[in-house]
């Protein structure tokens, strides 16, 4: 009797991206049209076909889109953390987005944002990732004011891909953050 050939294990679903068509998510780039034919195929299927066709920036930019948006700015983070952190300012702006991250509230949004501005660079992407997240942007004592709903995972695709330029290898530091993003919309991580 002859035993049926091994298969690779199907790669994991996205458990937290919450949209169903590759296209619903490239509809929110701007400069990103996919063919009618591959408009509703599954997001990470459309990723991984990205990925393999060398398309890592915009492989990047997709993914910090269907990501929610506390997810992203995690993401976002892990990639920053792991190329940029190099003075006192970064720590403490990294510390303040791990505050945020762990417990998100307005005030530690604020106060991340805050300590994020001042510094060039991917940190500052990722403080604004983290500040259009959600909630106001406007000051405290004004009227509300939102954000565009794309800003956050534009600004969380701007910290991965200036973090991974900024580093020796760019190409293996976009292929680590994609796997690690891959993790995440599956909830591996």
């Amino acid at each position: 009797m002859s035993e049926a050939p091994l298969r690779p294990p199907a790669p994991p679903a996205w458990n937290r991206v919450k949209w169903t068509e590759a296209g619903q998510i490239a509809a929110q780039l701007d400069d990103v049209a996919i063919p009618p034919e591959d408009a509703t195929a599954a997001p990470r299927d459309w990723w991984a076909a990205q990925v393999a066709a060398g398309e890592l920036g915009l492989a990047i930019r997709f993914l910090a889109m269907a990501l929610p948006r506390l997810e992203a700015v995690a993401w976002a983070a892990q990639a920053v953390e792991r190329a940029e952190v190099r003075g006192d300012a970064d720590r403490a702006a990294m510390a303040a987005v791990s505050r945020w991250i762990a417990a998100p509230d307005d005030a530690l949004r604020r106060a991340a944002w805050a300590h994020c501005e001042p510094i060039d660079g991917p940190i500052r992407f990722l403080g604004a990732a983290l500040f259009f997240s959600g909630g106001s942007i406007a000051p405290a004592d004004l009227e509300a004011v939102h954000p565009a709903p794309t800003l956050c995972g534009t600004a969380a695709a701007g910290a991965v891909l200036a973090a991974a330029h900024r580093s020796t290898d760019p190409h293996a530091a976009l292929a680590e953050a994609l796997a690690a993003g891959d993790r995440i919309a599956a909830g591996a991580e």
